[in-house]
């Protein structure tokens, strides 16, 4: 069955995952981010950054809840994808420092009455520099463009997850004076 997407009825889900304890914190990271500060630019999924609601039994089993949640909803699951109200969603574990802080760090978003957590554009930047893909870069120049960004907010996020050789191997492609 295709259903036109529903960003809204994806963000109530995912409200509902934190009030059962599925998930104890989440935000919107990626592309459908990056729609808050910039203009869009197409995507197939979303992803969600996400703190796991309680340890697992196992290692292993670090995605069990959402994937019992998502079969308990009936949410169709596709390779690493779990379609909810048309979007092709990824659930991607905190795992990292950097993660960790731009989920307990995302901003309260209002969408269509909702509100959403979402990834500061700081906290995207340094990400995208982490990842290094090329789409990244791509990206990142846009969030320059538009003035999304706070430089020094950015700088310093760079410096305290370790990543500014990263940063001044590529810096040159945002910053005209540097």
């Amino acid at each position: 069955m295709n259903q036109t997407p529903d960003l809204a009825a994806v963000f109530r889900v995912l409200s509902d995952m934190v009030d059962e304890g599925v998930i104890s914190n989440y935000a919107v990271g990626g592309a459908v981010a990056a729609i808050f500060y910039i203009e869009p630019r197409e995507t197939f999924d979303l992803d969600i950054f996400f703190v796991l609601g309680k340890e697992p039994s196992s290692p292993l089993m670090r995605l069990e809840a959402i994937y019992d949640y998502a079969r308990e909803k009936r949410f169709e699951t596709a390779a690493e994808f779990i379609k909810i109200y048309g979007w092709a969603v990824q659930f991607l574990e905190s795992s990292t420092p950097l993660w960790r802080d731009a989920v307990a760090e995302a901003k309260n978003v209002d969408f269509e009455g909702l509100y959403v957590r979402v990834i500061s554009p700081e906290y995207l930047a340094v990400m995208m520099v982490e990842t290094g893909r090329s789409k990244d870069w791509i990206r990142l120049a846009d969030f320059f463009e538009s003035d999304a960004i706070d430089l020094k907010i950015l700088e310093s996020l760079i410096q305290t997850h370790g990543l500014a050789a990263k940063w001044r191997n590529q810096k040159w492609r945002f910053i005209s004076d540097v």
